[in-house]
């Protein structure tokens, strides 16, 4: 299947004019992670995955520990099982956690029951390829069949057309960024959508973008890509229920390949070996917050080899927790972030880490010695 992001960096080079640093794919990618991410799931649906773009982005993330991907053209899902392989780097770093990633050949417009307990959909520049039946089947399998906890979906934006002029937007003779795509929605075509199977779903859905142009040079025609972002309502009558699964077995897509990770399987670490692990990156960690040029420390003194600052000490510097949480041998003794979060609130900790900003911070209790670092080395 064609992809948007392909058709919209030739008209960008036919033009001469690139709109977007980084590439208009590049962003999408990045914003539909991040909003799965922020959701809290922990396994993804990826709709019409295509050649896995998206997938292996998703794989380089190990909040997931299961991932699929459905497509209906089989050389796309050929090409998703190349690209996704383990690569060398991955058997040397092993990910704390395994992760299976399946990969079908199937239409989005049936449900398949091995599919069923996703709990986050993904359907990226998918939705204008589909002819009238697929589409309208799109909702029922999804939010009413698959029923995910969230689902991202994008789409081209007809307004923005405007700001191509090889589309010859609004004229007799304009022509859809793909010549695979069976329509453009504007944003209001895009929205009345989306609300009409949030409402039939009981979902709530709300609205972003990428590629947007603040140039007065540039219409004010909303984002270059739509998005929409629906999440599963609570039953008003017993807001704890989990959503009900569906039983029937149904199994339509034609599996084609399993892939997994090789993992950090070893295990039985304490408390104790966690918080020392823990101190003994902290150096590491603080030292990699000063700025090697400007030698700019956390205490916002400006350094240099002759005339070394005030050292900061015991209380004054407080680390993100996600640059502990980073360190991939942290992530494999702990394996969830909960864990770490549980060493910080110990016994062990609490002469030498206090977690501070609600949890994000973790302020050092204990001198860290000065290093002199020759050369901004």
């Amino acid at each position: 299947m064609p992809s948007t992001e392909e058709t919209t960096a030739k008209v960008d080079e036919d033009e001469k004019t690139p709109l977007f640093t980084p590439p208009l794919w590049q962003q999408r990618r990045a914003l539909v992670s991040q909003i799965l991410r922020s959701h809290g799931v922990e396994s993804v649906l990826d709709l019409g995955c295509g050649a896995g773009a998206l997938l292996e982005i998703l794989l380089n993330d190990t909040t997931y520990g299961r991932l699929a991907g459905v497509d209906i053209d089989l050389p796309s899902i050929e090409a998703a099982a190349h690209s996704c392989q383990p690569a060398d780097y991955d058997k040397r770093f092993l990910r704390e956690l395994p992760v299976e990633l399946n990969l079908y050949v199937g239409s989005v417009a049936e449900a398949d029951s091995r599919l069923f307990e996703y709990d986050g959909i993904a359907s990226v520049e998918v939705i204008e390829h589909l002819d009238p039946p697929v589409l309208e089947a799109f909702p029922m399998t999804t939010l009413g069949t698959y029923k995910p906890k969230v689902m991202v979906v994008s789409t081209p934006n007809a307004d923005f057309n405007v700001n191509f002029p090889g589309l010859k937007y609004g004229t007799p003779g304009s022509v859809m960024r793909n010549d695979d795509h069976r329509f453009e929605w504007t944003r209001k075509e895009f929205q009345d959508w989306a609300q009409n199977a949030a409402r039939t779903y009981n979902y709530t859905v709300s609205f972003t973008g990428v590629g947007l142009l603040t140039s007065p040079l540039h219409q004010n025609v909303g984002h270059c890509t739509q998005i929409a972002i629906f999440t599963r309502n609570s039953s008003p009558t017993n807001p704890s229920s989990p959503t009900p699964t569906p039983t029937n077995t149904h199994n339509p897509y034609t599996h084609h390949t399993t892939i997994t990770f090789p993992y950090f399987t070893e295990s039985g670490f304490t408390t104790t070996d966690i918080v020392s692990e823990l101190r003994d990156r902290t150096t590491y960690l603080f030292y990699n917050e000063i700025d090697d040029r400007n030698r700019l420390l956390p205490n916002n003194h400006t350094s240099n080899i002759n005339t070394p600052p005030p050292w900061p000490k015991a209380g004054a510097i407080i680390l993100p927790l996600d640059k502990y949480w980073n360190i991939l041998r942290v992530r494999q003794i702990c394996k969830k972030k909960v864990k770490l979060l549980e060493a910080l609130r110990s016994e062990e900790a609490e002469r030498v880490f206090e977690l501070v900003d609600g949890g994000e911070g973790v302020r050092i209790l204990y001198d860290i010695p000065p290093e002199r670092r020759e050369g901004g080395e």
